[in-house]
């Protein structure tokens, strides 16, 4: 095979590659389900897990009216985590002020949470009430590179 051939042999075969991953993304793009890893559902099945699937429709009802009190701490706590972006990248630098946006902030995590776990309990409180509390799920395994790093 000559030096050209063999040149543009591999550059066909680069370029066909190129234009596969291309689209291939594209294709994803538009046909492909959305990361699971970005949703709020995602977040929520992982940080409760324990909690059965047959309530946590429920839970996210409750969670998603508009005009919420969750809503509206989600509303404040971005409010807050932009006052710290702002005390952290003001020059000079004042420490009072970096702190007193921290706390607010701290504050703020915590009210938020405090109302997620009161909604969650109150779901499932009334639903032993009910006599309809599902059974816990299985424990999922965990990952095997999960337990080489904390045994």
């Amino acid at each position: 095979m000559r030096r050209t051939t063999l040149i543009l042999s591999l550059a066909l075969a680069v370029s066909v590659a190129v234009n596969m991953l291309l689209g291939g993304l594209i294709a994803g793009h538009h046909w492909g389900d959305p990361p699971r890893h970005r949703s709020g559902d995602f977040l929520f099945d992982r940080a409760f897990s324990a909690v059965p699937e047959e309530l946590r429709g429920p839970i996210r009802e409750r969670l998603r009216p508009e005009g919420s009190d969750l809503r509206m701490d989600m509303r404040e706590m971005r409010d807050a985590r932009r006052a710290v972006d702002t005390a952290l990248r003001a020059r000079p630098f004042d420490p009072a002020a970096a702190d007193a946006a921290l706390a607010a902030l701290r504050a703020k995590v915590g009210e938020t949470q405090s109302s997620l776990h009161a909604t969650v309990v109150g779901v499932m409180a009334e639903a032993q009430a009910n006599g309809t509390l599902p059974p816990p799920p299985e424990p999922k395994r965990r990952d095997p590179r999960e337990r080489e790093r904390n045994p």
